[in-house]
């Protein structure tokens, strides 16, 4: 995913243009506005696989899916900008309200570029009729739901749709991970974690192994993992191996709320096959700052299979990140802008005066073109 393009999706300013790295990092203050990024792709994700009505309704309708202002609404705009082995894609949707609290979809349109190719329009629907589609194809267009998840079937379409509906973010929740869960749940891990013991089932030998070193670096003492299956649902346990007495087995249920989340978020980084984009909501939470560098290790590993989004107010996190991988989001009078960290900031991470972590602490990382702040005059005369 090489760019997120969006206008007016819940806090969203207008013409936001987001940038993805291997491995980004979103920061700002709490209701900045951040989860709303990462909720473009699950939007999407849905949109494309359940159909857009169950994608809308879930975010409680067009009115509160569109930006609040006071002037004339606007239409919610979302357009990514992809690209894997041997092939590029644009795709873009534009949604506006309709009568009674509906909404219509007024454009949709895919651009695709393979080798030997230029960019070639693939799909083209304005106000629910199609203008362009694949040669030998007639989907129907519709104002209502999107078309190009009909043409999932053509070759040229079939990567950027797999590709879109592959995209998993995460917020693991330790409860969902501590309660037993029903067998028949498959992979994907999901967006809280509830199938995380069918997920752990599919782990292969090298990440199941490496899952167990790294629980046994967080508690120093758990050998394993295992998943147990009674009465219609799995349960994971963990084996503790102590300095006296056999080694005794523990229910998820009977570990900190630390203990899961680092081994439901590694499971994500670990699972098999790595999804184009994994975006995981603030994960240092719950989890000993300690640890963060190990967490970061993997991160970093993930990053090298899978591109990597994460929300973070963690100072010892953003403290191992260079710089040019943060994005700074920031809210004001409502609106969610997104920008890359003040060049005047920038310039004193790089000379080793500050680090990004400090400037968390102290005055808050600020956005190229917001106004200055005391470090940003820093080197500035006084007149």
């Amino acid at each position: 995913m090489e760019r997120l393009r969006v206008s007016n999706y819940r806090s969203l300013d207008d013409d936001v243009v987001v940038e993805f790295g291997d491995l980004t990092a979103l920061v700002g203050p709490n209701g900045s506005g951040k989860s709303n990024v990462l909720d473009v792709f699950r939007f999407l994700r849905e949109a494309l696989s359940f159909g857009l009505e169950p994608a809308v309704s879930k975010r409680l309708g067009i009115k509160k899916l569109r930006r609040t202002a006071p002037f004339k609404p606007r239409a919610i705009k979302v357009g990514v900008d992809l690209s894997s082995s041997g092939w590029s894609a644009s795709y873009d949707i534009q949604i506006n309200a309709a009568a009674n609290g509906t909404y219509k979809v007024e454009r949709e349109r895919l651009v695709t570029e393979w080798p030997g190719a230029g960019g070639e329009v693939m799909l083209d629907v304005s106000g629910g009729k199609v203008k362009v589609a694949p040669e030998g194809l007639r989907p129907i267009g519709s104002e209502v739901e999107l078309t190009l998840p009909s043409l999932a079937g053509a070759p040229e379409v079939r990567p950027v749709v797999e590709a879109l509906r592959a995209v998993r973010i995460h917020s693991i929740y330790p409860r969902e991970l501590s309660t037993p869960q029903p067998v028949g749940a498959t992979p994907p891990l999901d967006e809280s974690g509830s199938n995380w013991c069918a997920v752990l089932r599919t782990l292969d030998e090298r990440a199941m192994t490496e899952l167990r070193l790294a629980m046994e670096k967080v508690t120093g003492d758990i050998r394993d993992i295992r998943v147990d299956s009674s009465g219609g649902f799995y349960t994971a346990e963990f084996e503790h191996v102590f300095t006296e007495g056999a080694p005794k087995w523990f229910s998820a249920g009977q570990e900190s709320d630390g203990t899961l989340r680092t081994a439901g978020i590694l499971t994500a980084l670990l699972q098999s096959p790595a999804p184009p984009l994994l975006g995981i909501e603030e994960p240092e939470l719950t989890i000993n700052p300690g640890l963060l560098p190990l967490l970061f290790d993997y991160l970093k590993a993930a990053s090298q299979r899978a591109q990597i989004v994460i929300t973070t107010h963690s100072p010892d996190l953003l403290d191992l990140l260079p710089v040019e991988n943060i994005r700074v989001v920031q809210r004001r009078d409502g609106v969610t802008t997104v920008g890359l960290v003040s060049e005047a900031q920038r310039s004193i991470v790089r000379d080793d005066l500050m680090t990004l972590g400090e400037f968390l602490r102290s005055g808050g990382i600020k956005m190229e073109g917001s106004e200055p702040n005391l470090f940003d005059l820093l080197d500035e005369p006084v007149s």
